[in-house]
């Protein structure tokens, strides 16, 4: 009697349809983004050579999505990281697709592309109505529930009694959109932004358009939160000025790990300083799916030229709070020196934020 060889299980849900899940996925991107713009991420995807799944961070978007499709039910924190990536790679095997194409699309879906899609369909707030796979979404068809409300101290009363370290994040958040009065209401509100935000720096990157599309959020609301966080970015930039000039990447990370740290997703950033090494000004270059296919030396050198600087200083987050360099992260620095050469811009340095460490490239004789 021959022995056969053993089914091998799959890490999947039972009755899901990979190719329909595959399906509504592109037809949804390809409505959302316009089919010209999908297929040529696509198409820069196979030409880059990459296979293998593209970088995947324990608390990005793509885990999020997974968790709200109900794909991660009974897996624990700690294990989810290697589920997701073993479903990208049996999704590409069952579909014939390469684990890059298949993580690729997930990440659009799940967190969008900086500049030509951003926040994706399955974001930190979840645009439900317009996704092709809210039928089988677990979060989708979840249950109403009402939000247990602490009846301690009113924030109104904590504020004026011991000032504002004393409000919670909820609490604070509060107090802003209801101008001072935080009823039971304005409570569950600001409750419901921290939760599908994640935190207050994920509220901070949401903009009037995206917050008004919430039921509960009105114009008023919006426009507070806006200027709010406006007014303590602000406040962070007259700060970073009033120092003369920047001397290692420890200043650096001084000046901008509150600012990248919280992003759920990596953000990429270019500093432009003059001859004395003081900041001319800085700005985000691509936010999310950070390879080499995203970012371009053009586009990292175009403001430079622009503004005629001297040097520049990259700086990108992880959000797992590890700041060690990937092997994508070393390919791009690679190119960003090659094209510093040509253009006659020194690239100083390229620093990775962590959760309260970074990694300097120029430190770690990298660069």
């Amino acid at each position: 009697m021959n022995d056969m060889p053993e089914a091998k299980s799959s890490v999947l849900p039972e009755n899901i349809s990979l190719q329909k899940i595959y399906s509504s996925m592109v037809a949804c991107l390809q409505r959302e983004m316009g089919e010209e713009s999908f297929a040529k991420i696509m198409l820069d995807v196979r030409q880059s050579g990459v296979s293998e799944i593209l970088p995947i961070d324990k608390d990005e978007p793509l885990i999020q999505m997974l968790v709200r499709l109900g794909w991660l039910d009974g897996i624990n924190e700690t294990d989810k990281f290697e589920k997701t990536k073993n479903i990208l790679q049996e999704m590409a095997s069952a579909l014939e697709r390469t684990p890059a194409a298949i993580s690729i699309l997930f990440k659009i879906f799940a967190e969008g592309i900086y500049g030509d899609f951003s926040g994706g369909i399955c974001a930190n707030v979840p645009h439900c109505q317009r996704c092709d796979l809210s039928k089988n979404c677990k979060y989708y068809n979840r249950p109403s529930s009402i939000k247990n409300k602490d009846k301690c101290l009113s924030p109104e009363v904590k504020l004026e009694r011991n000032g504002v370290d004393e409000l919670s994040d909820i609490e604070l958040v509060a107090s802003i959109i209801g101008s001072g009065k935080v009823s039971d209401k304005v409570i569950e509100i600001a409750e419901d932004l921290i939760n599908r935000y994640s935190s207050l720096r994920g509220i901070s990157s949401v903009g009037f358009t995206e917050l008004t599309k919430l039921a509960a959020i009105n114009g008023g609301m919006a426009r507070r939160l806006i200027v709010a966080y406006g007014l303590s970015e602000r406040l962070s930039i007259e700060k970073s000025n009033h120092q003369d000039t920047i001397n290692s990447a420890k200043d650096f990370f001084e000046l901008y790990h509150l600012r990248l740290r919280d992003f759920k997703q990596e953000v990429f950033w270019v500093v432009l300083l003059d001859q004395k090494n003081k900041i001319i000004r800085d700005m985000q270059i691509a936010q999310g799916l950070l390879n080499k296919v995203l970012v371009h030396p053009r586009e990292v050198f175009k403001p430079a030229i622009k503004y005629s600087a001297a040097s520049i200083v990259v700086l990108h987050n992880h959000p797992s709070g590890d700041p060690t360099p990937s092997k994508e992260d070393r390919a791009i620095t690679k190119r960003l020196k090659q094209t510093a050469e040509i253009v006659g811009i020194s690239l100083l340095d390229h620093i990775i934020i962590g959760d309260s460490t970074y990694t300097s490239f120029v430190d770690e004789g990298i660069l």
